[in-house]
């Protein structure tokens, strides 16, 4: 939904809904509860696993050895739940890949 219309819940709640099984649509209202509520603002998926980015830029040192301090800070002060893994993505891993 465009912003005016998301954060409006009486307008949300007319969007049409197609059925199915029916001709038409049905207004969304009718097939759910619309609430606000605090929560991820998008969730993003691969493959099914739901994914999260964090970005950096990385200014006045070189991008290994900034990565290299990070990789030792967040492997000895975060415990990830089973399932989770952290991958170092983008410059990074261009970085890696040519040498």
């Amino acid at each position: 939904f465009p912003t005016r219309r998301s954060s409006d819940l009486d307008e949300s709640s007319r969007a049409a809904s197609w059925s199915s099984g029916a001709p038409g649509t049905v207004p969304l209202r009718e097939l759910a509860r619309i609430e606000s509520s605090e929560g991820p603002n998008q969730i993003n998926r691969d493959n099914g696993k739901r994914r999260i980015v964090v970005t950096a830029n990385v200014r006045d040192r070189d991008l290994g050895s900034f990565v290299a301090e990070l990789q030792d800070a967040v492997g000895s002060q975060v415990q990830l739940p089973a399932g989770y893994w952290i991958d170092y993505g983008g410059s990074f891993e261009q970085l890696i890949s040519a040498s």
